[in-house]
């Protein structure tokens, strides 16, 4: 995984991907890893996913690692139209996630939902420290 980071900043520093803000000022993030998984972060643009496609079949070749298509998903923020959603959709080899899918008991967009999300999560970690 060491070596996909390197590719994806190095496609970052190049110009070839670009990154998400999560706030005005602050640096973008491309990716983060986890045990198994992968969670990438690219404007939704034709040019742009078809560079991060070439980064991951790259990736893939080096290291003998095959990225499943079919358990990937792709989230789109409210700003997308469904026109370049179908598009990215088709260059990336995967469909459209739910918007209301989770990974790991955790929902993929907050949004402007920060207060209903966080009550959810609060209430979780007050129930376990309960028990």
């Amino acid at each position: 995984m060491e070596g996909l980071s390197v590719l994806i900043h190095d496609e970052e520093k190049s110009g070839g991907i670009c990154g998400l803000s999560i706030a005005k000022g602050e640096p973008p993030i491309t990716h983060l890893f986890f045990t198994n998984d992968c969670l990438l972060f690219c404007r939704a643009n034709s040019l742009k996913d078809n560079t991060l496609k070439a980064t991951l079949e790259e990736f893939s070749l080096a290291s003998g690692q095959e990225i499943n298509y079919n358990k990937s998903s792709l989230q789109f923020s409210r700003n997308v139209d469904n026109f370049t959603k179908d598009v990215v959709s088709e260059i990336m080899g995967t469909c459209v996630g739910n918007q209301k899918s989770s990974y790991l008991g955790l929902p993929y967009l907050i949004g402007r939902r920060k207060y209903e999300i966080l009550r959810i999560i609060k209430g979780k970690i007050m129930g376990r420290i309960k028990s």
